[in-house]
């Protein structure tokens, strides 16, 4: 609900929520999907600005409409997660994971994370980064994850970033 929760009395609100779709086709006994999807609601800031703040009792923008297409690919120990998203007002971002199966319960995964305003070119943000993760248990999964991030048009170094996950189903 968050921000689509229409009462009366929260800051912002508004009369409808917004609709995102995503349809997926899987062949090649899931070593291969396309997909492609979609999301439209309101903004309450336009052009996107990372740094822009909502101020209370703020009113909603126009509409906006963000259209992708993804890719997922495995060929034998090496996978490939792809997705490119565009929103209407110059805004896309591209993220790309291509991981490798080092043996059946460790992997080494990479990421490559891309936003970027066609109309600023210093609010671009890129990060990248790799994880080496190990499947303990079946339901028993640890990762060690470190990404660096990096913005403006030169690209200058902001953040890195490393942390150990653990997982864990029931």
């Amino acid at each position: 609900q968050g921000a689509n929760l229409t009462a009366s009395n929260q800051i912002g609100a508004r009369e409808r929520s917004d609709v995102s779709s995503r349809l997926e086709w899987s062949g090649l006994d899931g070593d291969l999907t396309l997909g492609a999807s979609i999301y439209q609601g309101l903004s309450q800031k336009t052009p996107w600005t990372p740094t822009t703040t909502i101020a209370a009792g703020s009113s909603w923008g126009p509409n906006h409409t963000w259209g992708g297409g993804h890719l997922k690919v495995k060929l034998g120990l090496l996978a490939i997660q792809a997705e490119v998203i565009n929103r209407d007002d110059l805004l896309w971002g591209a993220t790309a994971e291509p991981s490798l199966a080092l043996t059946d319960t460790l992997k080494f995964i990479g990421y490559y994370d891309r936003v970027e305003n066609q109309a600023n070119d210093l609010v671009g943000k890129t990060a990248m980064g790799g994880a080496l993760a190990w499947q303990a248990y079946p339901k028993v999964k640890l990762t060690l994850d470190v990404r660096g991030t990096a913005s403006g048009s030169d690209q200058t170094p902001r953040q890195t970033l490393a942390q150990l996950q653990a997982q864990t189903g029931f």
